[in-house]
């Protein structure tokens, strides 16, 4: 409506859309969601006849619920993603002269899109998230909140070794009891009753020490109710006549706080239990991934909160002549500010393997109760060789922030030509500056390093005598260097010559890496054998490596300097000049903008991947402190880092398009296009850090080291036996040791996808109109998602090149409405397309040469070669799903109610009612595969991401304008 009559008005407009999609994602069913508000207002001022200003305010707030879920994801695990913002726009358009226009645009965004967990991280409720005992700063992964109930049985756990006191579970003996607080005294009863000291029923030993939970009743956890307060004078110390129960023990307060006579730590009827809990406060949940069924589940194991802010400033100049024909011309300038903050809390990673099962005191003792067993099952000695694993990617710091600005500036110039009626030539010129800052950490690169240490290791003799495939630096030569020149070796007079040069070149190699800022501790036993002087253990501690100069990564700032330049050029010709043929083509270069969470990745969060034994227990048993089921180290990696390209380019697209128009008759037109784009220098993060060795004798990358076999000890008490073993893949080979991966965001992608488009239309006349269109396309490349894990695993390249995940050949659709009498209409959309690409892949853990753990990510599957295993690789989206017809029609009914006009109308999406499956990847590593341990294979669930169309949906609705 107006303002003011003639010269000023306003518009607004209030939208709210709130709808709910269901999805068939096989092995499960869930409903997304999303609520969008849309607030719209515009207001307009016509200065003068020549001049007219404008401002528009847009507010669109969008939240989508149930995201990043799929076949294998239970709805827990998902998330709300929260998107939109504020965009105010002010614009003055100018008419300076008939043949000049001038038009200036000031705008402003403003978002803040943010990711919210369905499960929120502090899952019981404690108000607890971690417990840094060691006050290092670092959340280790036995330092997750463990809750009161250590071992996940869902009860309390009390002292049971009071009978034999021998550290072993006696279960269902025939025997006398001791009577409690008189030691050595047992009374029997006639016949002998039945001992059983799995008090808790959980089928588990708990040694004094070991109870459960804050607020339970035997909180000394020594077996007896100690219902009296014994320390009288506050001594700390169990004084003559204090011991009021004769148990021996000082007993600190009252425990019978229900005062029934009876410990009621174990589970009971909730009648005698009536105060506190009846259960303990179960651990936080874990993002964990089962690895043998595939299965995710707990809280998503990140949230953040982003700032994103845009001012920018256009200008453009509109200039008509007719200087030897026809000259549309337009110029113009565009600067614009960017800015980027994330917030980002992270949680653990839980990749946990099937904890197995005891190989002693409880499975064979209910096998055969009279068997007595020594077997501890607190000790890694019982566990399973073959079972019980636990990988954990663990935050260094669970929460960073990320920040990053971009100024840009771009110039244009273009000139639509007409030399002749039925001639236009398109002639135009684009040049953009941008420049994006960031800060991060020094940046190296570390092939280069690993190449000079080869060379400094060579003239230090290190590599003489080595198997130069596996250790040494891969140059086929037995390296004997400096050491074995006759100058400088020879006989044991020259041994201070021979220190001289070599003990220089020792120091030398451990400075040529370097080293992460991040003072996480990790182990190495490659590390601790090339430098024992250092080193005296496998494990390295930061401030080691530090004290003996190797150099660190300090902070700092870096800024990216890009001058894009991009020419257009177009041509449309109508040969007969009668208005009903075109004959055109295109071609042009555009560039979008390095986006800015793409520059500030150095800032984020890093993690450090661990490989544990399962802990069944739940708790150190010589400590009394939970460990979160985290058991003997296995593999204990540094930090994987993320690294920015400094030399990162904007990312770009060549597109080209030929066409032929043609009206067959009246209303009725039919066209042909050929369109060509091809994206070059798409962004990516590959791991720069490891790479693959080929074996000469066999043509294949070499597999010796994925696999890691435990067996027990064979000294009570000792730490398990482990050895490396071939699993089926590629082995990693590292560069720099001080890392693990190390991510590397550069212009590594490009993809290319051309098609040939048929359409035809009919335009509205004789009350209906149509419009159909045929396309055979192709879209190939490797540029399929920023996110994705293409480039994380350097034995994939050759395969990761294939059909982008949209690629379809064929796809048909017609279009159609047409108007019956009495206001009623009719309308249809159709579409037939043939399937799109699909990727058999293999998720699986495996260790590098150095023992460092990788979550990899292959195409194709394992399979048994007679007695070895070999990965049979395939190229990436290599199969393809089955075609698929989709029908969905419409009908109205227009009426008029008095001075109103108004409408209802029926849709029907999916009238066929088709269950079509779209599959996204398959898994087969988790439906079979060959156990190098064992040395059998072995068969589990198949891991399908998958969606089927939901079926038949109807919707109902009604619009009345006033």
């Amino acid at each position: 409506g107006p303002i003011a009559k003639d010269r000023a008005w306003y518009f607004v407009a209030l939208e709210y859309i709130s709808k709910e999609t269901p999805v068939n994602a096989l092995s499960t069913a869930f409903v997304t969601g999303e609520k969008e508000w849309r607030q719209f207002a515009k207001a307009t001022w016509e200065v003068s006849p020549s001049w007219r200003l404008a401002l528009s305010v847009n507010h669109d707030p969008q939240e989508f619920t149930n995201q990043g879920l799929n076949s294998v994801t239970l709805e827990e695990t998902g998330f709300t993603l929260t998107q939109g913002g504020l965009v105010a726009t002010a614009r003055a358009t100018g008419v300076l002269s008939p043949a000049v226009a001038l038009e200036t645009t000031l705008s402003w965004f403003d978002g803040t899109p943010h990711i919210d967990p369905n499960l929120g991280p502090d899952t019981n409720g404690n108000g607890v998230l971690s417990i840094d005992r060691n006050s290092d700063g670092f959340s280790d992964a036995t330092e997750r909140d463990p809750g009161e109930d250590w071992d996940g049985d869902g009860a309390f756990d009390v002292f049971e070794d009071f009978f034999h006191q021998n550290g072993v579970l006696d279960y269902d003996e025939v025997s006398c009891t001791p009577i409690r607080g008189r030691k050595g005294v047992f009374e029997c009863g006639t016949p002998p009753s039945i001992v059983d000291e799995d008090l808790d029923h959980d089928r588990r030993l708990t040694p004094p020490g070991l109870c459960e939970g804050a607020g339970r009743e035997d909180v000394d956890c020594d077996g007896t109710l100690d219902n009296l307060p014994e320390d009288r004078n506050h001594n700390g110390i169990l004084d003559p006549n204090e011991d009021r129960d004769a148990d021996g023990r000082l007993d600190p307060g009252t425990e019978d706080r229900n005062r029934n006579g009876r410990l009621d730590d174990w589970p009971r009827p909730k009648d005698t239990y009536p105060f506190g809990r009846l259960t303990p406060i179960p651990a936080d949940r874990d993002y964990t991934i089962d690895l043998l069924t595939g299965i995710v589940s707990g809280p998503f194991y990140r949230s953040y909160d982003d700032d994103r802010s845009r001012a920018s400033l256009r200008q453009d100049l509109s200039i008509f002549t007719t200087a030897r024909g026809t000259h549309d011309m337009k110029t113009g300038i565009l600067l614009e500010r960017e800015s980027f903050r994330r917030d980002t809390l992270a949680r653990d990673i839980v990749g946990l393997a099937d904890p197995g099962y005891y190989i002693g005191t409880i499975l064979d003792q209910v096998l055969d109760p009279t068997h007595h067993y020594t077997c501890n099952p607190y000790d890694t000695t019982c566990v399973d060789p073959q079972d019980g694993r636990i990988s954990v990617a663990l935050p260094v710091s669970r929460t960073a922030t990320e920040e990053a600005g971009g100024t840009s500036a771009g110039i244009y110039a273009q000139d639509l030509y007409r030399p002749l009626p039925n001639l236009a030539i398109g002639l135009g010129l684009r040049f953009d500056r941008e420049i994006a800052t960031s800060d991060g950490y020094t940046f190296f690169d570390p092939a280069a390093e690993q190449a000079h240490f080869n060379r400094l290791s060579a003239l230090a003799g290190r590599q003489a005598g080595v198997d130069d495939l596996l250790s040494g630096n891969g140059d086929g030569l037995d390296n004997l260097g400096i050491p074995d020149d006759p100058l400088v070796g020879g006989d044991q007079s020259r041994a201070w010559l021979k220190a001289n040069v070599t003990d220089p070149l020792t120091a030398a190699l451990l400075k040529s890496r370097t080293i992460s800022h991040a003072s996480v501790a990790f182990q190495s036993g490659d590390l601790a054998a090339q430098f024992p002087e250092v080193f005296g253990s496998a494990s390295i501690d930061p401030a080691a490596l530090r004290a003996a100069g190797v150099p660190v990564q300090a902070p700092e700032s870096f800024a990216i300097t890009n001058n894009n330049l991009a020419p257009r050029l177009s041509v449309s010709w109508d040969p007969w000049s009668d208005g009903r043929t075109k004959t055109y083509a295109t071609w042009g270069r555009y560039y979008d903008k390095l986006f800015l969470s793409s520059v500030s990745g150095e800032q984020g969060i890093e993690r450090a991947l661990r490989y544990y034994i399962y802990d069944r227990s739940g708790a150190v048993t010589q400590t009394v402190t939970p460990d979160h089921h985290i058991g003997t180290a296995l593999s204990v990696a540094p930090p994987s880092v993320t690294q920015v390209d400094r030399g990162m380019q904007t990312p770009f697209c060549d597109e080209m398009t030929v066409g032929f128009e043609r009206e067959l008759a009246p209303e009725t037109a039919l066209a042909v296009r050929y369109i060509d784009r091809r994206y070059r220098d798409q962004l990516q993060d590959i791991d720069l850090n490891h790479q693959i060795r080929i074996d000469p004798a066999t043509g294949r990358p070499l597999d010796l080291y994925g696999a890691l076999v435990v067996t027990p000890s064979e000294t009570p008490g000792g730490a398990p036996d482990t050895e490396r073993a071939a699993d089926g893949k590629p082995d990693l080979f590292i560069n720099n040791p001080f890392f693990n991966e190390i991510l590397r965001v550069g212009n590594y992608n490009s993809a290319r996808y051309h098609a040939i488009e048929v359409e035809l239309r009919k335009r509205m006349s004789r009350r209906w109109q149509m419009q159909a269109s045929y396309a055979y396309s192709r879209a190939q490349g490797d540029a399929e998602d920023f996110q994705s894990r293409l480039g994380n695993d350097p034995s994939t390249v050759e395969s990761e090149s294939g059909y982008l995940d949209f690629d379809q050949r064929h796809v048909v659709k017609v279009n159609g409405i047409t108007y019956l009498p009495r206001d009623w209409t009719l309308g249809m959309a159709a579409t037939w397309s043939s399937g799109l690409p699909y990727s058999v892949v293999s998720r699986f853990f495996a260790l590098d040469n150095t023992g460092y753990q990788q979550y990899r990510t292959r195409f194709g599957r394992t399979v048994a070669d007679g007695d070895t295993v070999v990965f049979a690789g395939e190229p990436r989206n290599a199969h393809r799903n089955g075609s698929v017809l989709d029908l969905n029609v419409r009908t109205s009914k227009n009426f008029v109610i008095g001075r109103n006009a108004g409408a209802v109308f029926l849709e029907v999406f999916d009238l066929l009612n088709t269950d079509d499956l779209r599959i996204y990847s398959v898994d087969p590593s988790r439906a079979a595969g060959f156990d190098p341990g064992a040395g059998a294979a072995f068969s589990g669930p198949l891991q399908l991401d998958a969606t089927r169309q939901f079926g038949r949906r109807f919707q109902v609705g009604f619009q009345i304008a006033f």
